[in-house]
Order: structure tokens, then sequence, then C-alpha cells
């Protein structure tokens, strides 16, 4: 699942049963061992996520596939923010 960031900057992200997520804004990097760790989204679908920010961050190890569209194993309905962070 090599890809260049720059090709994956602005992609729509999508569950694995189709459901959109929101978009791709910025990946997170441990340049310690040089893995991708978090996705920065933007216009996060807000029926799946429980929280006001349209901004969010989710762990890479969530992603299933990176082609045209980024592809998300399929997550928890409305995962919830934790107030601490907000």
């Amino acid at each position: 699942m090599l890809k260049e960031v720059s090709t994956i900057i602005g992609q729509e992200i999508y569950t694995l049963s189709g459901e959109f997520i929101g978009i791709v804004d910025d990946i997170i990097f441990d340049p310690k061992n040089q893995k991708a760790t978090s996705i920065a989204i933007s216009e996060a679908n807000r029926s799946v996520f429980d929280t006001e920010n349209s901004k969010i961050i989710i762990p890479y190890r969530w992603v299933h596939s990176a082609e045209d569209v980024l592809v998300l194993f399929n997550i928890h309905p409305k995962i919830q923010s934790d107030p601490d962070q907000e």
C-alpha cells in the first residue's frame, strides 16, 4: 500500500460498506519508524463521529486500502469525541 502523500491528500474516505467518512486533510508520520500513524480528516461525517468539529484525526491502522479513495475497515457507529480534547 505504498503511495506518495501528495496523491492521498484531498481523497475521499469511505468505509468498506460505502459510508462516506470525510476528506483526507493530512497524514501524520512517525519519523523514527518512517510510517504513517494517523490521518487528519476534514468534512468529517457527523453521523459517524459524534463531534461538533469538522476536522478529526483517526489512526492510520484503520485504513484498509488507498487507491482512488481511502477505504477504512468498518468502524463502530457514532464514535464519540473525547471531551478533554475539545
